[in-house]
């Protein structure tokens, strides 16, 4: 009976590893049948922001004075990018300048001729400018002195006008009086007459008498006549040179009218020009529009020339939400869509222990396939947000746009033995077909 012991021993272990191995497959079959497995969509993606590239161009061009970036470089918001050559647009900044200036001297001028101002109100901006431009300041002076001469010169017109007016005033009142004298020698002869008539009726006085004071008489009366016509003659000069004095009035207020009226045109248009000047040296300096990345640098040599509407360079903003722009290859599109979880690795980070790992949600999957220009493969565009809190989890590390990973999209759950036999299924469906 002792000699049978190590046979019994020796079969309990080989039934109980025979147990083991088919419990062991069971389990393990059972665990590739049942147990539930994440399905996944890989696709290779990079790092975006929403708000994508900045295009920064020049809307007139110029030649590069200075180049203040380098590719890759974080700006700040504001800050000079490339700076232009300034020497052409400063110099028709500066003539346009001078013109509007001359044309604001002459406007000042001829306001205060209109409104018969005793001086020029010229405006502060003119006098600030005259204050440390000598040229500026000899503008005001020449229409000051234009002022003073064409204010004489028509005071002196209107003086003329108003002493001959006084002069015929004067001339006139010599008549008046004149007449005044003949209508009373008028009336002293009509009287005498009267009573000559009634002195002759008794024959106390003569005939020959009587028509020598009827001949004076006439004379007289001739002569009253001649004033009362040298008295209309003289009004009449005299209202002429009142009319003419008024009429050089508005003569004069009509041209300064006239002048002005083209000269606010004129300065209007210059104005216009001086904006466009001002605001073409100030877009000399290139600034940055956002806070960002420099990438793709167009231009590295001072000297340059960039034309109007020249792609200068593309910033990538900073602050922006984070996504991911991924390509899913065509047989899988069946699977994706909008709102899908997806796990987002980084490349850049592939050495360490721990691959860091976000997780996303597809917000976009495009509605048609596009073609890969390089490599000539079709694809499907997969846009995935991360969230904020998930970017904070790296800590220390950062992500930049541009930066490569690799995008793994969760579709469902399913079993390791309908991965395994998947494969074998279709590989059969084609044989079958062939």
């Amino acid at each position: 009976m002792n000699a049978d012991l190590p046979d019994t021993d020796y079969a309990r272990a080989i039934r109980l590893g025979i147990w083991i191995l088919v419990l062991g497959f069971g389990g393990f079959l059972a665990w590739a049948f049942l147990a539930p497995l994440d399905q996944g969509v890989p696709a290779p993606g990079v790092v975006a922001v929403e708000s994508n590239r900045k295009r920064i161009d020049h809307p007139s061009g110029g030649v590069i004075d200075r180049i203040l970036v380098r590719e890759g470089q974080l700006v700040r918001e504001g800050e000079d990018l490339i700076v232009l050559n300034e020497t052409q647009a400063r110099s028709a900044l500066n003539a346009t300048l001078s013109q509007w200036y001359s044309a604001q001297a002459i406007l000042a001028r001829l306001i205060a001729e209109r409104d018969g101002a005793s001086a020029i109100a010229f405006p502060q901006e003119l006098l600030r400018a005259a204050a440390g431009d000598k040229e500026v300041a000899s503008l005001a002076r020449v229409q000051e002195g234009l002022f003073r001469s064409r204010r004489q010169a028509v005071e002196g017109e209107l003086r003329i006008i108003a002493e001959s007016a006084r002069g015929l005033e004067s001339q006139l009142d010599s008549l008046a009086k004149l007449k005044d004298g003949r209508d009373k020698q008028v009336s002293l002869f009509n009287e005498q007459l009267d009573s000559f008539q009634r002195l002759k009726k008794e024959g106390f006085v003569s005939r020959n008498y009587l028509l020598e004071v009827e001949r004076q008489l006439a004379e007289v009366q001739s002569r009253q006549s001649e004033d009362m016509s040298n008295i209309a003659a003289v009004n009449a000069r005299l209202s002429e040179f009142r009319m003419r004095g008024a009429q050089r009035q508005v003569e004069y207020r009509r041209e300064v009218e006239t002048l002005l009226t083209d000269v606010q045109r004129e300065a209007a248009t210059l104005g216009e020009r001086l904006a466009a000047h001002r605001d073409t040296v100030e877009r000399l300096a290139i600034k940055a529009p956002v806070s960002g990345i420099v990438v793709d640098l167009a231009f590295h040599t001072v000297g340059g020339v960039i034309k109007p509407g020249d792609r200068i360079l593309d910033m990538v903003p900073l602050g922006d939400q984070l996504i991911v722009e991924a390509k899913a290859p065509p047989q899988y599109i069946d699977r994706l869509h909008a709102g899908l979880p997806a796990d987002v690795h980084f490349d850049a980070y592939a050495s360490r222990v721990e691959r860091p790992v976000m997780r996303g949600t597809v917000d976009v999957v495009s509605a048609d396939s596009l073609i890969d220009q390089r490599s000539g493969t079709s694809y499907y565009t997969l846009r995935v947000k991360v969230p904020a809190e998930e970017a904070k989890r790296l800590g220390d590390l950062k992500l930049q746009p541009g930066m490569q990973s690799t995008v793994i999209v969760k579709t469902g759950e399913s079993s390791l033995m309908v991965y395994l036999i998947r494969p074998i299924l279709r590989r059969f469906t084609t044989a079958l077909a062939d």
